[in-house]
């Protein structure tokens, strides 16, 4: 470990917290890695086109790409912001570099809310199946799920570009 700035007890307490902290980042990325393949494979076979007929398998798709682009996201960020050598917490000094992980961590956040409300939304349209399996009306939950999808995301865009612009703007007189 690189020398800490901080002394006594105090440094004590953050090497316990390092020592930590460092294996469970390392095996947050190994995980996200086997995420990733296990969500890709997982997409690939629901966009099938004997699996894209059930509404629970569109939802299921939405969930798949939203949590693809949570655990690129985790990599990227780890990638990114992961000093080996100095593991001090430093921010950059490159404007762009600064933007770019604020913008990065906007969108995980965005994605994760996604991938909950997908999930909600799944609970809610198998409860819609399951209450009218004895019906003899034909089905038109597919659709009303791609829409249900759509609102979600155009729903939570706001906020998430509030958030970003919020960042970006709180943090750009500590730059200049």
């Amino acid at each position: 470990m690189v020398e800490s700035a901080y002394k006594g007890e105090l440094a004590e307490i953050i090497e316990v917290i390092e020592s930590i902290a460092d294996p469970l980042n390392t095996a947050n990325l190994f995980l996200s890695f086997v995420s990733i393949f296990i969500n890709i494979l997982h997409f690939i076979i629901l966009t099938s086109s004997s699996m894209k007929s059930s509404s629970t398998n569109v939802i299921m798709i939405g969930i798949a790409i939203v949590d693809i682009f949570t655990l690129t996201l985790t990599v990227v960020k780890h990638a990114s912001l992961v000093d080996i050598e100095n593991n001090e917490c430093v921010t950059s000094n490159l404007f762009w570099k600064v933007y770019f992980d604020m913008a990065v961590w906007g969108l995980q956040d965005y994605f994760r809310r996604c991938s909950t409300w997908l999930g909600l939304m799944m609970a809610i349209v198998r409860t819609m199946i399951v209450k009218n399996i004895l019906g003899n009306h034909k089905d038109h939950t597919t659709l009303l799920v791609i829409v249900m999808t759509f609102a979600f995301f155009i729903a939570e865009a706001p906020l998430g570009i509030i958030y970003t612009i919020n960042a970006f703007h709180h943090d750009n007189a500590h730059l200049m």
